[in-house]
C-alpha cells in the first residue's frame, strides 16, 4: 500500500516541477526530466529484487528498444504542430507510439 502511495507522490512532484518549468526561461528542461528514469527504476527494482538476473536482463533490453516508440510519437508530434491543433498533434503521436509499440511488442522476443 505505502509503495503506491510513494509512486503517487513521486508522480505527482515530477507533473509540479514541469508545470513550474514552463514558465521558466529553461522550459525545454521539461522534455528532459520527463525522460527521468523514475518509472523506470521502480520497475528494475522489482523485476531486480523478484526475478533473475536474466528477467532484468531482458527487461532493461527492451527498454532499449522501448526508445524506438517514443522517438516516433515525438517526431510525429514535431512534424504535426505546424500543420494542425494540438490534440491533433498529441493524438497523432500517439496513434504512431501504438503503431511501433506493437510492432516492438510482435518482435522483439526475451532470450
Amino acid at each position: 500500500m505505502w509503495d503506491l502511495i510513494i509512486k503517487a507522490i513521486i508522480s505527482a512532484i515530477f507533473v509540479i516541477v514541469v508545470s513550474l518549468l514552463m514558465g521558466t526561461d529553461v522550459y525545454f528542461l521539461a522534455g528532459l526530466l520527463t525522460l527521468f528514469p523514475s518509472f523506470t527504476l521502480i520497475a528494475h527494482y522489482i523485476t531486480g529484487t523478484t526475478g533473475t538476473t536474466l528477467q532484468l536482463k531482458n527487461v532493461v533490453v527492451f527498454g532499449m528498444w522501448s526508445i524506438i516508440p517514443y522517438f516516433s510519437y515525438l517526431a510525429t508530434v514535431y512534424f504535426l504542430c505546424d500543420k494542425t491543433n494540438i490534440y491533433l498533434s498529441l493524438g497523432g503521436g500517439l496513434l504512431v507510439w501504438f503503431i511501433f509499440a506493437g510492432l516492438l511488442v510482435f518482435f522483439v522476443k526475451p532470450v
